[in-house]
C-alpha cells in the first residue's frame, strides 16, 4: 500500500468510525495546503445515511476515523464539523469535515482514542545547511602494488546526530534523514530533521510547541522565513506486523497536520539566504539551545514580531520596518532597561522610542561612524522612521529607499541581540556582525547618505563626525 498522501489529492474511500454495527460511509478525502477535508454524500430522511445524517445535521462528527481506500490507509484525527450544502427538491446534500491530523497508517487499539505519540520527526529548511550534518560517510583502501594497484571506496549512509537539548519536559535532537534514488548510479537525497521525545505519549500539538521554538531560533540565525516541510512520527500503537499479529518494528509513519501543511507549498529559502547564518550548530552548545526554549515565551513581545514578519512572503519593506522596530522597542522596555548615554535621547526628562532602539544598538557595543554621526543619531532616524509609518500625521510617507535600509540594520540590531541572550561570550565572540549589516551599510556609501545628530538622512559630509561613544566589538 502507499505510505504517502500528496498535496491536490482527492481519495474515494470508506470511512469507519469504529462503533459497534455502525455501517461503513463512503466519501472522499483531499488533501490542500488548507489541510486534510472529508466530503460525505448523503440523502436526508432516508434510513440508508441515517449515520451520516447525525454526524453532519447535528454537527459532531465523531472525533477519529479510519480511511480504507484502494491504496491508502489512513487515521484522522480531531475532526470538527466544517458546513454542508442541501437541496431541497432531492433531498440530496454533503457534510464536510475538516481533520487535524491525518496519520498514513493505521493506529491499533481503540479508534476513539485521542491521538497521543512518544517520537515527532520534522524536515525543516536550512537545518541541513546549519547543522553541518552529513548522512554520507567513507573510507577509501588500498591494496595491490604497481600495475595491480586497486582503490577502493567504501561509502556508509545512515543517519548522523547533532545536537541535543532539553526544552521543558522534551528532548530534541538535530539529526539527518536520507532516502536513496537508484538508477544510472545511486543518488542520495539528505535532509536535515528535528526529533522530539517526551517522557510519555502526548498531543502531536505538544510536539509541535516545541519544535516551533527552535524553527523560530532557526529563521533568526538565516534572517529568512523557514518552514516544516513534513512530520513523521514513531509510536508504539503504529508497528509494522504481519497477517498473523507479529510485530515487526516501529517504523515512522508520515502525519498531516493542519497547523503546518501550508508551509509545504510555500518557496524554499534560496541558497544565497541560507549561505551566512549568524552562527552554525557546531559552534554552539546544548545549554544555549536549552537557555532559548526557556526564555523564549517570556521574550515573545521581542522575538514574534520579527519572527512572524519573517515568515511573510513577498513581505513589504514597511511591514519589516515596523515589525523589527516593534522588537527593538520590546528589548528596550523589558530586557535591557538602560545603557549608558541614554539621557541624550529623554524628551522632557523621559525615556523616548529612540531610547528602546538606543538600548538594542548600544548592547551590541558596534561602531557605526561609517554611517552616523553618533549612536543616538542613528537611533533617532531608525524611531523618525518607525513613527513615521505608524503615525504619518501631516508628514510624508518616509522615503522607501530609507525604509528599506534602516529595517535591514534594525533587524540586524534584533538578531544579533537575540543570539546574544543564549549565547556565552566565546560563542557570540566567533560572530561576524559586519557580514549582518554589509548590504545596508554599503548602500549608505554608494549613495553617499549620512545620519546625522537628529536622525536626519543626509548627504554624505566631507569628513564625517566620529562617534566617541561608540566602541567596536
Amino acid at each position: 500500500m502507499s505510505e504517502h498522501l500528496g498535496l491536490g489529492a482527492v481519495v474515494p474511500a470508506l470511512f469507519v468510525d469504529g462503533v459497534e454495527d455502525t455501517p461503513w460511509v463512503v466519501g472522499t478525502l483531499t488533501l490542500t495546503d488548507a489541510g486534510v477535508r472529508v466530503a460525505l454524500p448523503y440523502v436526508t430522511q432516508v434510513q440508508q445515511f441515517e449515520t451520516v445524517s447525525k454526524w453532519i445535521d447535528g454537527e459532531t462528527p465523531p472525533p477519529n476515523l479510519l480511511v480504507e481506500s484502494k491504496d491508502l490507509r489512513i487515521s484522522l484525527f480531531g475532526l470538527r464539523y466544517h458546513g454542508h450544502t442541501h437541496r431541497l427538491v432531492t433531498g440530496t446534500a454533503e457534510g464536510l469535515i475538516d481533520v487535524e491530523e491525518a496519520v498514513i497508517a493505521s493506529r491499533g487499539g481503540s479508534l476513539q482514542d485521542p491521538l497521543l505519540v512518544e517520537k515527532v520527526k520534522s524536515e525543516i529548511d536550512g537545518l541541513i545547511e546549519w547543522s553541518g550534518l552529513s548522512s554520507v560517510s567513507f573510507a577509501s583502501t588500498r591494496t595491490g602494488e604497481g600495475m595491480d594497484l586497486r582503490n577502493t571506496v567504501t561509502y556508509t549512509v545512515q543517519s548522523a546526530d547533532g545536537l541535543s537539548w532539553t526544552q521543558g519536559d522534551a528532548t530534541l535532537t538535530i539529526s539527518t534523514s536520507w532516502a536513496g534514488n537508484h538508477g544510472q548510479g545511486i543518488r542520495v537525497d539528505d535532509r536535515g530533521v528535528l526529533i522530539s521525545t517526551f517522557p510519555e505519549p502526548r498531543p502531536f500539538r505538544d510536539h509541535l510547541v516545541e519544535q516551533r521554538k527552535f524553527v523560530a531560533f532557526l529563521s533568526v540565525m538565516f534572517g529568512t522565513s523557514i518552514s516544516f516541510r513534513k512530520h513523521e512520527i514513531q509510536d508504539a500503537r503504529f508497528p509494522t506486523q504481519s497477517i498473523e499479529g507479529t510485530v515487526h518494528g516501529y517504523p515512522y509513519v508520515e502525519l498531516i497536520s493542519r497547523q503546518t501543511v501550508r508551509e509545504y507549498v510555500g518557496d524554499k529559502p534560496s541558497k544565497d539566504h541560507l549561505r551566512f547564518p549568524l552562527t552554525a550548530m557546531q559552534c554552539l552548545s546544548s545549554a544555549t539551545l536549552t537557555k532559548w526554549g526557556e526564555g523564549y515565551d517570556s521574550w515573545a513581545r521581542f522575538l514574534l514580531p520579527v519572527v512572524g514578519v519573517l515568515r511573510v512572503r513577498n513581505l513589504v519593506v514597511e511591514n519589516m520596518a515596523i515589525n523589527a522596530a516593534m522588537s527593538l522597542e520590546a528589548f528596550g522596555k523589558t530586557i535591557v532597561t538602560l545603557a549608558e548615554g541614554e539621557e541624550e535621547t529623554y524628551r522632557n526628562d523621559r525615556p523616548t522610542t529612540a531610547t528602546y532602539i538606543y538600548r538594542g544598538t548600544k548592547a551590541l557595543g558596534l561602531k557605526w561612524d561609517s554611517i552616523a554621526a553618533s549612536e543616538v543619531g542613528l537611533a533617532r532616524a531608525i524611531a523618525q522612521n518607525y513613527n513615521s509609518i505608524k503615525h504619518p500625521g501631516n508628514q510624508e510617507f518616509p522615503d522607501g529607499f530609507h525604509t528599506r535600509t534602516l529595517a535591514q540594520i534594525s533587524m540586524g540590531v534584533v538578531r544579533l541581540n537575540a543570539l546574544k541572550l543564549v549565547a556565552s561570550e566565546k560563542e557570540y565572540s566567533q560572530v561576524d556582525a559586519s557580514q549582518v549589516f554589509r548590504e545596508p551599510l554599503e548602500l549608505f556609501k554608494l549613495n553617499d547618505l549620512f545620519i546625522d545628530a537628529e536622525g536626519k538622512i543626509v548627504e554624505r559630509p566631507a569628513v564625517p563626525p566620529v562617534d566617541t561613544n561608540s566602541t567596536s566589538t
